[in-house]
């Protein structure tokens, strides 16, 4: 089956972050072409998870559910991955990893398939937005909001959620908001400034 037929079906199948299929020639065992980038296969694994919240086989909530934890996904891939090779960067480490990429090559390339990656989830979103305004469950922008909204929104944060939130800090050589974290789940940071 040609690579072509694979993807017929799929329209946005062009618009995917993958890697180039292996050429049918034999690669050179001391070639650092033998290895897939860690960073960058990562990316592509969040990027076909992405594509589930495309997918309109499953419910219209687990396809939301496939959207945030995409977004979830590539916070965290920032703030580990992307943090440590930018402090290989700052340390003037130029030695290639095992596929032959320094850490500014990765760097380059995680953040081009990442802004790819983040426009499709801005799509994404937008397109489940619009399903789930359809479906009865609205999502309201700040400026939606009436004045009882607004009082009601502040009366349930200063009852329910602050009270469970507990501070957390990071040491850093530069300044960074202060954030908050719900207790018990470690993935619902609320941060201010």
């Amino acid at each position: 089956m040609a690579e072509d037929d694979l993807h017929k079906d799929d329209p946005d199948a062009g618009n995917a972050l993958a890697f180039a299929p292996l050429s049918s020639g034999t690669i050179d065992a001391s070639s650092p072409d033998r290895f897939i980038n860690r960073e960058l296969s990562w990316l592509s694994f969040n990027t076909r998870v992405l594509e589930e919240a495309d997918n309109e086989r499953h419910p219209l909530l687990e396809r939301l559910r496939f959207l945030s934890i995409s977004a979830n996904n590539l916070d965290e891939f920032q703030m580990a991955r992307v943090a440590g090779l930018r402090a290989q960067v700052d340390a003037r480490v130029t030695t290639p990893s095992i596929d032959g990429l320094t850490p500014l090559q990765q760097l380059d390339e995680i953040k081009r398939q990442s802004d790819v990656l983040v426009a499709r989830q801005y799509a994404t979103w937008r397109n489940l937005r619009g399903l789930l305004r359809q479906a009865d469950i609205v999502i309201l922008e700040e400026e939606e909001l009436t004045r009882d909204d607004r009082s009601w929104l502040t009366d349930r944060f200063d009852e329910e959620i602050l009270p469970i939130l507990t501070p957390a800090s990071r040491k850093c050589s530069k300044p960074m908001a202060r954030s908050w974290w719900i207790a018990g789940s470690p993935n619902s940071p609320i941060v201010s400034r």
